[in-house]
């Protein structure tokens, strides 16, 4: 690959790194319309490629979030244990969906997961920043109750188990075949569903994406998808980025989260449907 068309594509990775890291969404979404649009890549390799470098921007940010105590292991086990098989699968469904039928499923998501989240702004406000202590839960039938203390203020969050289990099965499906990072998916779910705290949403979501790329690698690398000249640059462009985004993320209000989170995906949409 040109040197300038590799060092184009670090510095916008690390641009990208810094906005993905903030909203938990692993810079997929953002840097997939890049690969398509700009060098032309076929998007069922663009994806591939984008799934493998998330492995690494999810275990950059993991690390601030994991020290500042933002991240629920448990809950994230939980999802995971049903997003993982979905991930692996998508793959295998993918390599027979047109490319043009995989563009129009991306934009619908990122429309969708943006005006879900833009709602989240007219629901109670969540706790401010702080690092939190997680306490063990308590479980009543099938729902989970989960209580977060926020610095002096608590939160409790109900996680309904069944639905838990198949939206995530569904959104390691979804994952897999569109090459967006679980994050994006999971953070509006943890949120608004069941009533974790942004912050945290956020912090589970890089364990989660860092699971389900390790899954959703495996099922591409089975096809030959991963272009790894472009991964390379992507990658070191997004853990440094990632670093910065993630202590960004830990000073800024929850509502502003929620805004930047939604902005970002309604652009990515507009982005896609104009080219």
């Amino acid at each position: 690959m040109d040197p300038l068309i590799s060092f184009s594509i670090f510095l916008t990775a690390i641009s990208i790194g810094v906005v993905s890291s903030m909203i938990g969404i692993g810079g997929n979404s953002l840097f997939i319309p890049i690969l398509v649009i700009f060098l032309n890549l076929d998007i069922h390799v663009a994806i591939a490629t984008m799934v493998f470098s998330s492995l690494f921007i999810g275990l950059s940010s993991l690390i601030v979030y994991f020290k500042n105590r933002v991240v629920d292991f448990k809950l994230a086990l939980l999802m995971e244990a049903a997003t993982i098989p979905g991930a692996f699968l998508a793959p295998h469904i993918s390599i027979l969906i047109p490319t043009e039928i995989l563009t129009y499923i991306f934009v619908a998501a990122m429309f969708t997961i943006s005006g879900y989240m833009v709602l989240s702004n007219h629901s109670k406000s969540d706790i401010s920043k702080e690092k939190c202590n997680i306490p063990k839960p308590t479980v009543k039938k099938y729902l989970w109750i989960r209580e977060y203390t926020y610095k002096n203020e608590r939160r409790t969050a109900v996680i309904n188990i069944p639905l838990t289990i198949i939206a995530s099965f569904i959104i390691g499906l979804i994952v897999g075949l569109i090459g967006v990072a679980g994050g994006t998916m999971k953070v509006p779910f943890l949120n608004l569903v069941c009533g974790v705290p942004m912050i945290i949403s956020v912090g589970t979501a890089f364990l989660m994406i860092t699971l389900t790329s390790i899954s959703a690698t495996a099922g591409y690398a089975l096809y030959n998808l991963i272009n790894f000249s472009i991964a390379i640059p992507v990658i070191i462009g997004l853990i440094i980025g990632s670093q910065l985004g993630t202590r960004v993320a830990l000073k800024l209000p929850q509502k502003k989260l929620k805004i930047i989170f939604s902005m970002v995906l309604a652009l990515i949409s507009i982005i896609m449907l104009v080219t």
